[in-house]
C-alpha cells in the first residue's frame, strides 16, 4: 500500500466519523393527543381501530423504533411501534378527554 491510498482510507474513515456526528435525530411523528390508526404492517389485534397517543417513547436512534401508547375509546391502553400507527385527524385539545 502507497502512501497515496493509505491517506484515502484515513480521510474516507474521518469523514465516515464526520457524518455520523452531524445525523441529527427526526421529531416524532405523533404527540400526545395525536389521533391514530392501527395499520396492518405487524400483525395485531387492534388492525384498522382508531385511539389516542397517551405517551410517547422516542428512540434513542430512529423515529421508526419510537413506541406509543395508545388509548382506545374503550378505556384499553396498547403499546404500538412507530411503523404501526398512521396519522388519522386533529389533536385532542390540551386537557379535553375523548370521553368528555
Amino acid at each position: 500500500m502507497n502512501f497515496l491510498s493509505r491517506r484515502v482510507i484515513v480521510l474516507t474513515a474521518k469523514k465516515r466519523i464526520d457524518m455520523r456526528k452531524k445525523r441529527t435525530r427526526l421529531p416524532q411523528r405523533f404527540q400526545v393527543g395525536n389521533r391514530v390508526v392501527i395499520r396492518d404492517i405487524i400483525s395485531t389485534p387492534h388492525i384498522g381501530k382508531i385511539g389516542t397517543v397517551a405517551a410517547v417513547y422516542p428512540h434513542k436512534q430512529a423515529h421508526t423504533l419510537d413506541k406509543y401508547d395508545v388509548e382506545f375509546d374503550d378505556g384499553l391502553l396498547v403499546t404500538l411501534w412507530d411503523i404501526q400507527l398512521d396519522d388519522h385527524g386533529p389533536k385532542l385539545p390540551a386537557g379535553i378527554s375523548k370521553s368528555a
